[in-house]
């Protein structure tokens, strides 16, 4: 995972100019939580920026405590990919001070070593995997100083319209709902304190 993530990255820097402006940040809070979250922002002018934000995540603090209680071993793994579109109004430096824009997102969910019971109780062991599609708006704010470093924070809201589920084990289908299971949340929430260095002169 983390090689096609270093592999996109590397295609969105390769095809734009060298002496462009273009920002890289790390999602610092989402450490804290799992979610490993690496975006790429393009600057077209001092106004508007396009990019995609990348986010993983191995689990997270609410999983693990019911795991711990539940003894529990299912996992839950997820990747979202989401291309944005920013408009910076007032900037100083150039794509920098308060901005809004809007974001796409694709979102691929895992869950492993799930159970279900059939007709007559007996236990089934199966692997689920949830693929989901949004739109979202977002605002934030980036300060960025003389050396290129730069902080930002970012809230976003998105819709999910369309998902779809497999499963492991199709026969496990019958046991399990899977209206439960159509979207891990229909909205999707983002709040982001991110750390970032920006590439190119202002």
């Amino acid at each position: 995972m983390k090689k096609i993530i270093i592999t996109i990255l590397a295609v969105f820097i390769s095809i734009s100019s060298l002496m462009a402006q273009q920002d890289i940040r790390v999602n610092a809070l989402g450490l804290f939580f799992k979610n490993y979250g690496l975006g790429y922002e393009y600057i077209i002018n001092d106004e508007i920026a396009a990019g995609v934000y990348i986010n993983v995540s191995n689990g997270s603090l609410l999983l693990n405590a019911i795991n711990d209680i539940n003894g529990s071993d299912y996992g839950y793994s997820s990747v979202s990919i989401m291309p944005e579109f920013k408009y910076y109004y007032n900037p100083d430096f150039g794509a920098d001070n308060r901005y809004f824009g809007a974001y796409l997102i694709y979102q691929n969910v895992s869950w492993n070593k799930l159970t279900a019971y059939d007709d007559n109780n007996n236990e089934i062991k199966y692997d689920m995997n949830n693929t989901s599609y949004g739109i979202g708006v977002l605002t934030g704010q980036k300060w960025v100083t003389n050396s290129g470093i730069y902080i930002e924070s970012l809230i976003g809201i998105g819709k999910f319209f369309t998902s779809s589920i497999d499963f492991s084990d199709p026969n496990v289908e019958q046991y399990v709902d899977t209206k439960s299971y159509k979207y891990v949340s229909s909205y999707d929430f983002r709040f982001q304190v991110s750390v970032g260095y920006r590439i190119g002169g202002y």
